[in-house]
This record gives structure tokens, sequence and C-alpha cells, in this order.
């Protein structure tokens, strides 16, 4: 009974689809419409909270973002 009710939890999932690095000085002088440059990985490490469950690959499904869950198993 215990394990039917756990499949039924909903968590919330991440996955970090790009970062930068700014200077304290830069980020204070951003404005609307300026544009910071991100380097997308291919592969990507899908999260729950800060556990890394799987591992995949950004993209679009039928117009939408999307990530693909590669094979191998837990990140």
């Amino acid at each position: 009974m215990l394990s039917a009710a756990l499949n039924e939890v909903e968590v919330e999932i991440r996955a970090v689809l790009g970062q930068a690095r700014l200077s304290l000085r830069e980020l204070v002088s951003l404005a609307p419409g300026d544009i910071i440059p991100i380097e997308t990985p291919q592969d990507v490490t899908l999260l729950v909270g800060d556990v890394p469950l799987r591992h995949g690959r950004f993209g679009v499904s039928q117009g939408r973002n999307a990530l693909k869950i590669l094979p191998g198993g837990s990140a």
C-alpha cells in the first residue's frame, strides 16, 4: 500500500540548460533587452532537488522544449 502511494507523489524536477559568470558590476548594470550569452550543453542532468537522477539531451519535440532521457540508468 505504501509503495502504491509513493508512486503517486509528485516531485519537482529541473535541468540546468546553461550557466554564465558575470561580475557584480555587470550584473547590476543589466537592463531590459540586454543579452547574456550562454553555451547550452548538448547533454544535461535531470535533478530532483539537488540530487542527479538521469542524463538527457535538450531539444524540441512537437514545437516544445523537451529533454530526451538517455539510456544508461541513473546519473
